[in-house]
């Protein structure tokens, strides 16, 4: 399988801000391990994989929401978990979602906030545990 590179992702020299692609195009993508994918796409996949995700819910929090608050949970979630489940730089992920690093902290702290709702909440740890399963990277240092 050959290596996905950022242009597969939906970046490129001119536009490198990734979600900004059909999801046709996000279907053709291919996972490849994750040690070998950069900061930026692994940002990318999983913004796509929460898309997808809260497009299945059909229940609890997803169903109560309009678009635009959609769209933009999904940024935030995603920012989330990338910061917080798989422990990107907060300056890496800016980077790829084409924001500062204030503001990734905010998306942050909104998801934390409203992890106070259950259905919400429980979105969101089902959202971390399939990343996690599908991009966890090993930690230096660990099982030593």
């Amino acid at each position: 399988m050959p290596f996905k590179t950022e242009k597969h992702l939906g970046a490129s020299a001119a536009n490198p801000v990734i979600g900004h692609r059909s999801p046709a195009k996000a279907r053709q993508m291919r996972l490849c391990h994750p040690a070998s994918l950069s900061s930026l796409q692994l940002c990318a996949l999983v913004r796509e994989l929460v898309r997808e995700m809260l497009q299945m819910q059909q229940d609890g929090w997803c169903a109560a929401r309009g678009r635009n608050a959609l769209q933009r949970h999904t940024c935030q979630i995603a920012i989330y978990v990338c910061v917080v489940g798989l422990s990107i730089r907060t300056a890496d992920v800016a980077a790829a979602f084409g924001r500062n690093r204030s503001t990734v902290r905010h998306a942050c702290m909104r998801v934390e906030d409203q992890r106070d709702q259950p259905a919400y909440d429980r979105m969101v740890e089902r959202i971390e545990r399939v990343v996690g399963l599908l991009f966890s990277r090993p930690e230096a240092g660990h099982g030593e």
